[in-house]
């Protein structure tokens, strides 16, 4: 039975075996490699009945061209586990055997013994064409599996497989408890088949905001959108905090914050600024950015004694009230991106202007230049960075000093196989380790670039980037393998400005990583309050307390920034067990 509940998440075994045995010893190590070519010969072999074509239920890591199949016959029935406030997803593949499946409808429902109802998301998983595979990745061009489109009635071609991603985000108040559900395919030219699924929701509740805080820009789409652009706004947004990225520019109010009493002095009026602030970490948000604006002074500094005087004044105020309403590492005023060496001087100064009128401002830096040491107060490394011996050197005395780590990804590994965001033609578990390496190496929060940079240049010069028909913006042309796919977005532009921006697979996948996370934090604060209680630490017994400590390791999930497990099964295996010892370790 232990080996039933450790592997019961892999959703694809032989039929041939009994399902409590294939879960869990028939393709322990099935990833992206030992996927077969879609033919005529394996297809043969898929249970589609009279039907005609088969369901394939996969892990939302695994990442299939419509041209792949996995090596392995479906289960019948899928489980997946969850804890209150988190997401988890599931992608469910038809793959006709005799003809085409022509205006597939998808219905779907969840509900426990009660009848309480679970809401679920269905999206039309889409693909996009790779034709220069990146350099470190599948090496392989094709389509590739990435946007995921509004569920509209759909065609499977013969030869192919498509399908939907299925969502189910737990409400942090939902009743603990076995749910039951269905997915239901009903194409207009064959009978209708259902995939029933199971969702165990634990008795453990992810907080919000979550522990691991996040960062990314979200860039201007108007060309795109025009008119229609603070509604794509509000929906990436929406969708960034539901998959625990919080982006830049959140509305908040500063203007009217500051004004002078009587006497000339700064004074500040936090009431709506409050209320938005509330409003945004009720939704999920982490971070906020400090604009210059209601300070007065830019990131050179001015020689203004008034000006900087007035700055000084605006910025104590805003440290004050971050400290009295418990807000210390939510608001960051970033400082140079990527910085040079001939600009050490002005961060120096920038730097020193804010730890000394308002020590409670988060200062990201992303470098780990020796000659900025002592001026930001988060170091935000490339993922590469933290397996150099210097770097960790650097970092450590920094945290030491009591500043913080952060960590960002971007293009600079497109030829390292660290784990990333961005790369589309790659493992599906690529995405959901970054969540590993950040706990591995103690990083407080991931900075990411872009999530919609989809245009370079204004003007005359303006370049609009159609991602589907090729989802690269990044080309270092020095290369014949310089393509970069992915990087740079999160979301994809409807081309004709028509529909909302398009989510990504890559974005979901990675929040399963965020969430990880969270659990590891969660799961380490309560091994170390039972520790600090001899009575509870009695009555629990050290079995469980051991097991808890033996899931905090990154390993064999992650062994470094650059070497990850491939397979999606050892991360749903562990996320499984963290749910069972935290809820084991209730008190």
């Amino acid at each position: 039975m232990e080996k039933k509940r450790a592997h019961q998440l892999h959703i694809y075994c032989f039929l041939t075996v009994p399902l409590s045995l294939c879960m869990a010893t028939a393709a322990l190590a099935v990833s992206e490699d030992a996927l077969v070519p879609n033919s005529p010969e394996v297809r043969a072999q898929l249970p589609a009945g009279e039907a005609g074509y088969a369901i394939l239920p996969l892990s939302p890591m695994l990442k299939l061209r419509p041209d792949q199949l996995p090596p392995d016959r479906p289960a019948e029935e899928v489980q997946l586990d969850v804890a209150r406030g988190e997401a988890e997803s599931l992608q469910v593949l038809l793959t006709p055997v005799n003809g085409d499946l022509l205006q597939v409808v998808v219905t779907a429902e969840l509900r426990n013994p009660a009848g309480q109802l679970l809401p679920i998301e269905l999206e039309r998983l889409g693909y996009v064409p790779v034709s220069h595979p990146t350099a470190v990745g599948f090496r392989t061009p094709g389509r590739y599996p990435d946007p995921l489109f509004p569920l509209r009635p759909f065609d499977v071609r013969l030869g192919e497989s498509g399908g939907v991603w299925l969502t189910v985000r737990v409400p942090r108040e939902a009743t603990a408890g076995e749910y039951r559900g269905e997915v239901r395919f009903t194409p207009a030219n064959a009978p209708s088949r259902v995939l029933p699924f199971t969702l165990r929701v634990h008795d453990v509740t992810l907080p919000t905001p979550g522990y691991l805080r996040s960062l990314v820009l979200v860039y201007d789409g108007i060309p795109w959108y025009k008119d229609r652009w603070p509604e794509a706004l509000d929906s990436m947004f929406a969708r960034l905090l539901n998959e625990r990225f919080t982006p830049t520019w959140l509305g908040v109010p500063w203007d009217g914050v500051f004004t002078r009493d009587a006497d000339g002095r700064w004074q500040a009026d936090w009431t709506a600024f409050d209320v938005a602030i509330e409003g945004w970490l009720a939704k999920g948000a982490t971070t906020f950015w400090v604009p210059w604006e209601p300070f007065g002074v830019d990131l050179a500094l001015s020689q203004d004694q008034n000006v900087l005087a007035d700055a000084a004044a605006k910025l104590r105020l805003l440290d004050e009230h971050i400290v009295a309403r418990g807000w210390q590492g939510r608001f960051y005023r970033y400082a140079f991106d990527e910085p040079s060496p001939d600009r050490i001087l002005a961060i120096s100064r920038y730097c020193a202007f804010i730890r000394q009128h308002a020590p409670h401002l988060v200062v990201p830096v992303t470098s780990s230049m020796p000659g900025l040491q002592g001026t930001g107060t988060a170091w935000v490394p490339h993922i590469h960075e933290l397996d150099s011996p210097a770097h960790a050197a650097f970092l450590a005395r920094q945290r030491a000093r009591g500043d913080e780590i952060w960590m960002y990804t971007c293009m600079g590994t497109r030829w390292a196989k660290h784990p990333d965001t961005w790369r589309i033609d790659n493992y599906g578990a690529s995405h959901r380790a970054v969540g590993w390496v950040l706990w591995r190496f103690g990083c407080d929060a991931y900075l990411y670039w872009n999530a919609s940079y989809w245009k370079t240049g204004s003007g005359e010069s303006e370049k609009l980037y159609d991602l589907l028909a090729e989802p690269v913006i990044i080309n270092d042309t020095n290369y014949p393998d310089g393509h970069c796919n992915g990087d740079g977005f999160l979301f994809y532009p409807d081309p004709a400005g028509q529909n909302l921006p398009y989510p990504s697979v890559r974005l979901a996948i990675t929040r399963d990583g965020f969430e990880d996370y969270d659990l590891l934090r969660l799961l380490e604060e309560r091994v170390r309050a039972i520790r600090a209680n001899p009575a509870l630490h009695e009555r629990l017994g050290p079995e469980r307390l051991n097991r808890a400590l033996g899931l905090l390791t990154t390993e064999p999930l992650v062994m470094s920034a650059g070497e990850y497990e491939h397979d999606p099964l050892p991360y749903e295996q562990r996320h499984r067990e963290m749910l069972e010892a935290l809820a084991n370790l209730a008190y």
